[in-house]
């Protein structure tokens, strides 16, 4: 009978030591995979501070935008409204030309009344003797 208390104690040693073995295989496993844990947080931390970064650069940006958006809607107002002005500029410098052609007209007339003015257009130039559509 001993000899079978041997085996079995023999036998529980053996269990006992691989036991031991595999308990330290997996020790040193979970070390491995804390410190891969460790290190995976420590990128999340990183990878949350790169986001908190680009959303307040985004949001700064989409100020600027705003802004941008605004003055540009008001450079597009000044410029109808200056637009609308040079129209008007146009018209009343035609009208302060057409006015002076006229007077140099009558002028003309008051000066040499029996001359035939009907062949003056305020439009034409002076080429070579001929009266000629302006280029």
């Amino acid at each position: 009978m001993n000899h079978v208390m041997e085996k079995k104690f023999a036998n529980m040693e053996k269990s006992c030591k691989d036991a031991t073995e595999d308990a330290t295989k997996w020790k040193r496993k979970a070390n491995g995979l804390q410190t891969r844990l460790t290190e995976a947080l420590e990128s999340k931390k990183d990878v949350e501070t790169s986001v908190k970064d680009l959303e307040t650069k985004m949001m700064s940006a989409n100020s600027e935008k705003e802004a941008v958006e605004l003055e540009r809607g008001s450079l597009k107002e000044r410029n109808t409204e200056l637009e609308a002005e040079v129209k008007k500029c146009k018209g009343a410098l035609a009208e302060y030309f057409d006015n002076g052609f006229e007077r140099a007209r009558a002028q003309a007339l008051h000066f040499y009344p029996e001359a035939d003015l009907s062949g003056l257009d305020s439009f034409k130039i002076v080429v070579d003797g001929q009266l000629v559509d302006e280029e």
